[in-house]
């Protein structure tokens, strides 16, 4: 006997599903920001302006760390 009905295991299934999307959604958007923020601190750094590269890599290395976070507290809820 299954433990579960058939709705129960839909339902499931969906919640999977979207939870799935959540995350690659989260993937692609602190991607965007990432290569923006390189793009930014390569520019930076081929004008010369230390200061704007400096704050760049900066930007870069937390959204880099915050996307980890992200993605891992995520992937917690995934059975």
């Amino acid at each position: 006997m299954s433990r579960w009905t058939t709705k129960e295991r839909m339902e499931h299934i969906r919640e999977k599903y979207y939870e799935r999307k959540r995350k690659w959604f989260i993937k692609v958007a602190f991607g965007i920001i990432a290569l923006l923020l390189f793009y930014w601190l390569f520019t930076s750094l081929k004008a010369g302006e230390w200061l704007n590269a400096v704050v760049a890599f900066i930007l870069f290395i937390l959204v880099v760390i915050l996307a980890i976070f992200v993605v891992d507290m995520h992937e917690d809820h995934l059975d």
